[in-house]
């Protein structure tokens, strides 16, 4: 899982390993942790990306962050 450095706005964009698709991949994370991202092809982009949007707290990224990396763990 890698992030690419924000060049403004307040998406991220994630790199994810693409053993699920990333529709799979936000539906779980909705599902299963209450988090929305979109899937990278909303934006265009290549498979194996997610979109998130990061106009919260802190200690709410933080939280995000962590349920999103136990996911792929």
């Amino acid at each position: 899982l890698t992030m690419s450095q924000p060049e403004g706005g307040f998406h991220l964009i994630l790199r994810h390993p693409g053993e699920r698709s990333d529709a799979r991949v936000t539906l779980d994370l909705l599902r299963k942790e209450r988090l929305l991202l979109h899937p990278g092809y909303y934006y265009g982009l290549d498979p194996g990306h997610l979109v998130l949007t990061f106009v919260q707290r802190p200690e709410v990224l933080k939280k995000a962050f962590r349920k999103i990396v136990r996911y792929f763990l």
